[in-house]
């Protein structure tokens, strides 16, 4: 509902202010929804990303407090209590919304704030995917109880897809089949950070010497929390570094 209301008020640019009322609903929602945070600290003139979770929304508490959970990456903690600032971003039903956080406190492991006196709300492209050939290698390990190990490469990503290319130099048996799920899709980041992410094949085109295959598959889900949270925190990070 407050979405639907935050839309309608979107000016030609992309871009909406809100009440109190409204940031405190948008607040709530966010942490019944369990919505990812991505957040952006600058750290001598250097931006820098992260992940957290919103804990507590107390509306009634002097300077109506927000309280957000330790950062991930966990470096991100020690950053923050030093900036005491962030950049906020959520991406929920096709809207990003973003909003600066001043932090007033640190309490066990945890960050008290004030509400943001605004929030500006872009309208999302429909999932724009990064093609990966310039930012580095991904490398991709898909694992399950029939076959062995598939090792391939990320080509290019989304919010909510992938490519991978798979080098073959032998026959992958039982083959792979297009509507099949891997659950064991596991994809390396940075900082030697992996998660395993649930995925369902849409296509599989082979080259013509038949030593190349390409995956194309939609995301369907991810191993936890954590594994998400840092998908996504890589993801938004790769995103900017193509603007």
């Amino acid at each position: 509902m407050w979405l639907t209301k935050l839309l309608g008020k979107l000016t030609a640019g992309g871009k909406a202010t809100t009440t109190t009322a409204e940031v405190i609903s948008f607040f709530d929602n966010v942490q019944a929804k369990r919505k990812p945070i991505q957040i952006e600290i600058n750290h001598k003139g250097r931006s820098q990303y992260f992940t957290t979770y919103l804990l507590q929304v107390r509306p009634k508490a002097k300077g109506k407090v927000l309280q957000f959970d330790e950062l991930l990456p966990k470096e991100g903690n020690a950053l923050l209590r030093k900036e005491k600032y962030f950049m906020g971003l959520i991406s929920d039903e096709g809207v990003d919304t973003s909003f600066e956080i001043q932090v007033s406190e640190v309490f066990n492991d945890t960050y008290l704030a004030a509400l943001p006196k605004a929030l500006s709300a872009t309208q999302q492209r429909s999932n724009k995917r990064v093609s990966l050939s310039d930012l580095g290698v991904y490398a991709v390990e898909i694992l399950s109880d029939n076959r062995s190990p598939i090792k391939g490469v990320l080509k290019d990503v989304s919010v909510s897809g992938l490519k991978v290319e798979i080098s073959l130099k032998k026959p992958i048996l039982p083959p792979l089949q297009e509507r099949e799920i891997l659950y064991g899709f596991h994809l390396s980041l940075a900082k030697s950070e992996s998660v395993q992410l649930e995925v369902e094949i849409k296509r599989l085109q082979h080259s013509r010497s038949k030593s190349l295959v390409e995956l194309g598959a939609t995301i369907r889900g991810f191993h936890s929390d954590k594994h998400e949270l840092l998908f996504n925190s890589w993801l938004k990070s790769i995103q900017r570094r193509t603007v």
